[in-house]
């Protein structure tokens, strides 16, 4: 199925991404570099309800997510 997966902060949607389904293997990746304060709160969100849910994970595949700390303060 196709995906759609957006990065929100704090409840607010700052990055959208999508992929279509080619009938095969697929991967997409992406990159950001958001500031962020003491408190804030950053996840992942499956979007796009029935049309864009193909995000999932077994033991033949893999979903990951990463996040680097740049510098803190």
């Amino acid at each position: 199925r196709n995906v759609q997966v957006s990065l929100v902060k704090n409840g607010v949607k700052i990055l959208n991404t999508k992929d279509g389904y080619m009938s095969s293997e697929d991967q997409a990746s992406g990159g950001l570099v958001l500031p962020l304060k003491l408190g804030d709160e950053v996840w992942l969100q499956v979007a796009g309800g029935e049309r864009f849910n193909g995000l999932f994970a077994d033991e033949d595949d893999d979903t990951t997510f990463t996040g680097f700390l740049l510098f803190g303060s």
